[in-house]
């Protein structure tokens, strides 16, 4: 059948339409189906890149983000329009801010050319580059992005810059360690964590005491082994979760931030 009736290209561009249609209904799993389809029998450049870029969004709907940056780092860029650019760029930079890598969504951000977007798609760029200038804490460019904005009414481009001049104020974690390797536990302290800083400081200083009087005894293996072994083991510990305890609590300071934003977005 298929030799007297020879199937060309042509014959499955409309599951391009269809992989539309689905991904518009939220059917994400037929439209990536839809896509793959035409991927296998078809190898039209244009359409090929429509297909892969609504493949990649449905994956992005279904919150594999990963997957979906894959798919859009595979459409060869030679010769796409320059829409067709900075909408690949700007899926990039949704994805990556999604999976929390915000230093490399900026990049994507800076890549977009905003002149060839129309009126949604550059609101949608700039409320995600607001949200990734703070996370990323540049406040300065967010609160300038904010003031240039043409899609913020004057009194919240007010709020939104009074909040942008009073940042939430972030641990300095150089600072914590530093203190933290001269007196164990201080750093945790300085952080507000009391009960795990003396803990760390008690531990530390236990086990230095154990050592010495273990030496002083003559049970020299036995002071090296134990008492070194314990402060080692603690006096690091304690620094590798000052990090962790640093990491954490200046990640929730700027969700809070970033929460009270999208508030002000909302309204």
């Amino acid at each position: 059948m298929f030799i007297n009736n020879p199937i060309t290209a042509q014959d499955y561009e409309w599951l391009v339409e269809k992989a539309k249609e689905l991904y518009n209904q939220g059917l994400f799993d037929e439209a990536t189906i839809t896509c793959e389809r035409y991927l296998y029998f078809s190898d039209n450049p244009q359409l090929k890149h429509s297909a892969l870029f609504i493949e990649a969004k449905a994956f992005q709907q279904k919150g594999n983000y990963s997957y979906s940056s894959n798919i859009l780092l595979s459409i060869p860029r030679i010769n796409l329009e320059k829409h067709t650019k900075s909408l690949i760029d700007f899926n990039l930079a949704l994805n990556s801010y999604m999976d929390g890598f915000y230093d490399e969504a900026q990049v994507y951000l800076d890549n977009c050319d905003t002149t060839v977007m129309d009126d949604t798609e550059r609101r949608n760029y700039e409320l995600l580059k607001l949200l990734n200038l703070c996370y990323t804490e540049r406040w300065q460019e967010a609160s300038a992005l904010v003031k240039n904005s043409s899609f913020f009414s004057d009194t919240l481009k007010n709020e939104l810059i009074t909040l942008l001049n009073k940042p939430p104020k972030l641990l300095n974690a150089k600072k914590l360690e530093w203190l933290s390797r001269f007196i164990p536990g201080s750093g945790q302290i300085m952080a507000g964590y009391w009960v795990e800083g003396v803990s760390s400081f008690l531990l530390c200083s236990g086990s230095l005491t154990l050592g010495i009087f273990l030496f002083i005894n003559r049970y020299y293996i036995s002071g090296y082994s134990l008492g070194g072994g314990l402060l080692y083991a603690f006096y690091y510990g304690g620094l590798r979760r000052l990090n962790e305890i640093t990491q954490a609590e200046n990640q929730n300071r700027k969700n809070l931030f970033i929460v009270a934003i999208k508030e002000k977005l909302k309204n």
